[in-house]
């Protein structure tokens, strides 16, 4: 069985390992970004997640610092 999805960028937050690890891996496998706070890239704790590419991804965490 062969699933296929597609999005432009999504946004996650307060993302736990288990919800978010497969998804990160295939983002970054396709050359988009996975990004966290301050457009560093995500690591595992971050309290937010921005994937898609990277202009998008940046726009989405400015978005969401905005608001925090």
């Amino acid at each position: 069985m062969t699933v296929k999805g597609w999005l432009d960028a999504c946004i996650c937050i307060g993302p736990k390992p288990w919800d978010v690890a497969a998804g990160t891996a295939l983002v970054r496998e396709r050359g988009m970004a996975v990004l966290g706070p301050g457009g560093r890239k995500f690591a595992f704790g971050s309290p937010v997640l921005a994937a898609g590419r990277e202009a998008l991804a940046n726009e989405l965490m400015a978005r969401w610092e905005a608001q925090s």
